[in-house]
């Protein structure tokens, strides 16, 4: 059996509200290996969020252990963090978050800016990833000019999208 790409170990997560202490999460363990499909269901405030936050880094636990490929997300600096969610980790919010001023194009092609890829990368990375969720004919138009489902993967598009991604074939 190989290595879990996921691995969590008694992981906690306690919310401070004002003098109240809110406990998100407590004494989680999970593993999810490679090409798993899983579904992570609860009530409102069950802490599910809380869970794919810490696993995507955007929250810390407050206590335990999530590895995600061998790194502890949990330990890594402000910067070392940024980076890592950079290189690993794509989000489709439930608000897809397209900024409005900006093309399907250029809303997935926004997260490749902050890489050391040139533009013709980018431009190539991008044009693939809109193509391949049926939209590259909607490339130039501005999210209002979309339908919901169009605007969803635009921003499926963008979540997928990374440098370490070759979907060329």
């Amino acid at each position: 059996m190989t290595e879990p790409v996921v691995s969590i170990r008694n992981l906690s997560k306690v919310y401070q509200q004002g003098d109240i202490q809110v406990t998100a999460l407590n004494g989680v363990s999970l593993d999810i290996g490679a090409g798993e499909f899983l579904a992570l269901m609860g009530p409102s405030g069950s802490g599910t969020s809380t869970l794919l936050h810490i696993i995507a880094g955007v929250d810390r636990p407050t206590g335990g252990q999530c590895l995600v490929q061998g790194v502890d997300v949990g330990q890594l600096d402000e910067s070392g963090l940024a980076d890592w969610r950079n290189q690993n980790v794509g989000f489709v919010f439930q608000s897809f978050n397209l900024i409005p001023v900006l093309t399907a194009f250029e809303n997935v092609e926004l997260p490749l800016l902050l890489t050391q890829l040139g533009g013709r990368e980018r431009k190539r990375l991008a044009t693939t990833a809109l193509d391949l969720v049926g939209l590259g004919d909607r490339s130039h138009h501005l999210p209002r000019q979309l339908s919901g489902g169009q605007e969803q993967r635009v921003a499926i598009a963008r979540a997928g999208d990374g440098p370490e991604v070759d979907r060329g074939g």
